[in-house]
Order: structure tokens, then C-alpha cells, then sequence
């Protein structure tokens, strides 16, 4: 099996941790305030780890095919030895040409406070860069 596919497995798992420090122990109120939320459900809650469930098997997919691309674009365009550098010039290229635009029709269309895409944004360039890290880390 293709090496790249490990790598994104790792760093899907590595982008759930990041997400979960980043909306529950980091930002977790801001962003329920943003989204406004008053109470947010208990994770022991049938009905939330249903939720949970289903958002962490998205957020794995997702994160493993941008992962997965993202590790072979960089390689086709760097060479087998990109390094930090090199992942985080194109984690800031994907995050503004993808990522951002979805995030400002978060604003344009649905009326989102603009501190609301900051922090979501934020959150994706992170996982991003991390990514990028765990591939220099593994190899």
C-alpha cells in the first residue's frame, strides 16, 4: 500500500485531536457563542455521540483524502524531500484557495460573524500545517 496512505491516516487522526482541543478546551465557548448556541448537549447524550459519531467518520474521509492529495501534490511539485517549508507554503495555498472561500460564504450568505470564519479558518490551517508535519515527521 502506497506510503501517502498511512501518512494521511495518521494525520486524520492527528486533525480529530486538533479539532476537538480547538472547539471544546481552546475555543469551545467562543465558538458556541459565535454559532449561538446556548447549551450545548451532554457527550453522553444518545443523541449527541450519535452526532460525535457521524462528524468524527466525515472528518476522518475528509481529512484523509485532503491529506492524502495534499502529500501527493507536494511531492510532485517538491520532490520526494519537501520539507516543513515547502508544506506550509502549500497548506496556505490550498487553505486560501478551498478552504477560506467556503468559509467566507459562511459570512456572504448565512450571515456568520466574520470572527466565526477566523476561528473555523484557523482551525483548517492548522490541521493543514500539522499535516504537513506529521509527513516530515514520517519521513
Amino acid at each position: 500500500m502506497n506510503s501517502h496512505f498511512w501518512v494521511a491516516v495518521v494525520a486524520a487522526i492527528v486533525n480529530f485531536a486538533i479539532g476537538w482541543a480547538w472547539y471544546s478546551k481552546l475555543f469551545g465557548k467562543t465558538w458556541m457563542h459565535y454559532m449561538g448556541i446556548q447549551n450545548m448537549p451532554s457527550p453522553s447524550d444518545p443523541e449527541m455521540k450519535k452526532m460525535m459519531t457521524k462528524s468524527m467518520i466525515i472528518n476522518f474521509v475528509t481529512t484523509f483524502i485532503t491529506t492524502y492529495f495534499f502529500y501527493s501534490i507536494a511531492v510532485s511539485i517538491y520532490g520526494a524531500s519537501a520539507g516543513l517549508s515547502s508544506f506550509i507554503f502549500l497548506a496556505i495555498i490550498i487553505w486560501v484557495a478551498f478552504m477560506m472561500p467556503l468559509e467566507i460564504g459562511k459570512v456572504l450568505w448565512e450571515k456568520k460573524p466574520w470572527k466565526l470564519v477566523l476561528l473555523n479558518g484557523g482551525q483548517q490551517l492548522v490541521s493543514l500545517i500539522v499535516a504537513g508535519i506529521v509527513y516530515v515527521i514520517w519521513y
